[in-house]
This record gives C-alpha cells, sequence and structure tokens, in this order.
C-alpha cells in the first residue's frame, strides 16, 4: 500500500513562500504555502496536512457533485500559487519562460475504484498553469475563460494495489471553443510502476498579438513518466510520452501573472455518500523554472 519514493535528482530546496535571494533547482509546492490559496469547488477536501514534508490529501466523506461538473481538474480542490523565477520576479505570459513540474506519488489508502457509482473515490492528481486564483485576480481557477493547462495521473489502482497501479497520463485544458473544460483525456497505456511524473511548458513568445485571440504556437507541453529510485532500474522512463501544443482557442493570450496549480479531483461521476472510507492520498510537488523577463524572447535575426 505504502512506498517510499525519492525523486530525480537531488532535490534540496523544501520551502515555498519564503524569502530568498536566489533558488534554482526542485522546488517543493506546499499547498499551505505563505502565497498559496486553495479553491474547492465541489468540496473534495476534508483535510490536507504538510507537516512530514509530503502532501496528505484527505477526501470529505461526501460529495454531492455528480457528471461533467466534476471530472476535470479544474473542477477539483486546487491550490494555486503565484509563479516567480529564482530571484522573485513575476513570471507573466508576455514573456518566455520554461516550467518543469513533478507528481511524486507515494501511496493511496481507504476505499477506491476505478468504477462510477459505487460511492469510492477515483482519484485523478496533477499540476499545470493558468491565469486564475480567485484571491489574486478576483476570478475563479474553475471560471470557463480560465485559460489553462493541466498534466497528470488517473488513478486506477483497486482494492489494496498500489497507488500507480494501472495509473494513466491525463492532459487537460481549455474546450475548443474558448469556454469552458476539456474532460481529461490521454494515454491509456498502464503506467504501471511509474509513480513520477515529469511535465514540460515551454511557453512563448508574447502572448498579446493586439487582436484578442491567441497565438497558436504560444505553448508546447511534453509529459512523461519515470519510476523511482527504489525500482530495479532506477528512474526507467515510463512507456509513453506525449507532446501536446496549444491551439488559438486553448491558447494563453494575455500578458498576465502565471499560477501553479495543484489538483486533486474525483473521477466518479456518481456522487459519493459516504458509506465508504475516504481516501487519502500522500504526495510530493515539485518545479523548477528558467525564464527571462527581462530580454524576453530574444534573437533579432540580423546581424
Amino acid at each position: 500500500m505504502s512506498r517510499r519514493t525519492r525523486a530525480l535528482g537531488p532535490i534540496a530546496h523544501r520551502t515555498t513562500g519564503r524569502a530568498r535571494y536566489y533558488r534554482d533547482g526542485w522546488q517543493q509546492f506546499y499547498a499551505t504555502g505563505a502565497t498559496v490559496v486553495q479553491e474547492d469547488p465541489n468540496t473534495y477536501k476534508d483535510t490536507v496536512v504538510e507537516t512530514t514534508g509530503n502532501t496528505v490529501f484527505t477526501f470529505a466523506d461526501s460529495i454531492s457533485a455528480t457528471g461533467a461538473t466534476k471530472v476535470h481538474p479544474a473542477q477539483g480542490w486546487v491550490a494555486a500559487m503565484p509563479l516567480t523565477g529564482p530571484d522573485g520576479t513575476a513570471i507573466t505570459l508576455g514573456k518566455p519562460f520554461a516550467l518543469r513540474t513533478m507528481i511524486e506519488m507515494i501511496s493511496i489508502s481507504g476505499d477506491y475504484s476505478r468504477t462510477d457509482n459505487d460511492d469510492k473515490n477515483w482519484p485523478v492528481i496533477s499540476m499545470g498553469i493558468g491565469t486564475n486564483a480567485t484571491d489574486y485576480t478576483g476570478t475563479a481557477v474553475v471560471a470557463d475563460a480560465n485559460r489553462h493547462v493541466f498534466a497528470g495521473y488517473r488513478i486506477r489502482a483497486t482494492g489494496s494495489q498500489d497507488i500507480e497501479t494501472n495509473a494513466y497520463m491525463i492532459y487537460s485544458y481549455l474546450s475548443g471553443t474558448g469556454s469552458g473544460h476539456t474532460t481529461a483525456t490521454g494515454s491509456t497505456t498502464n503506467q504501471t510502476g511509474y509513480p513520477l511524473m515529469v511535465t514540460d511548458y515551454m511557453i512563448g513568445p508574447d502572448m498579446s498579438d493586439g487582436s484578442g485571440g491567441a497565438e497558436s504556437i504560444n505553448g508546447l507541453i511534453n509529459i512523461c513518466t519515470f519510476a523511482d529510485s527504489n525500482a530495479g532500474t532506477p528512474y526507467e522512463k515510463g512507456p509513453t510520452i506525449s507532446q501536446k501544443g496549444l491551439s488559438a482557442d486553448r491558447g494563453f493570450n494575455a500578458d498576465s501573472q502565471v499560477f501553479l496549480y495543484v489538483s486533486i479531483a474525483d473521477q466518479d461521476a456518481g456522487a459519493n455518500d459516504g458509506s465508504n472510507t475516504a481516501v487519502t492520498l500522500t504526495c510530493r510537488f515539485w518545479y523548477m523554472l528558467t525564464h527571462d523577463m527581462s530580454n524576453g524572447w530574444g534573437g533579432t535575426g540580423s546581424a
């Protein structure tokens, strides 16, 4: 049921929201950090505890939301943080940056399944970026017009299986109409034994094209899973690498603050009446970033 993992490479920084002159390498995302706000439109969360260096999330005993109102990561519990560079510079969509995130799944307990309407949790764990966070922008993460993208895992373990058993890679973003949410989709290849998901977001150049429409080349997302350090082949690459672009209707289209998201949602299309034991997830979430907010895209193409 439970296994300790260690993420890719040396990870020395476990602070979020603390003043520091320069922060490089992997940074741990804490949902209870000083600059982090939490949104929970469908009341998924009972508790989130981070006293041990892990993020330990327990679902509410009962969840009343059903159907299409609950299956997208933006509709789940979301912790949102304004993204800043290693020197504390605010990261905006008007200049290029490269962000790498990592989800580290550790354990799951409680009653979980991959079946709809059985009053058991079917967790979805993801990280992403977007333009909204209620306490900062006045508009919710779940808002139909929030330009965003998520990547993560749909848990498919059942009974007493480990958290990474049969996990699916998922990604989701704004609807193709430019309003609303896509249902999280992705590779249906089982990712058993690959509890680390690394996602690269390459954003730029300038998102404001003057016409109010997004540029179709403004984002590229690469998603891959890996084994952990305890595997027979440490950090072995998973069976699927996925590369996604953002179309004109889905891409970022304004020079605004970037928010980093962690989401936990429930894929079960039915409500949960509390008759089973709510799931507890233990994970860690990481990110690292490079950017040039001063010089922008660079490269004039002339001597």
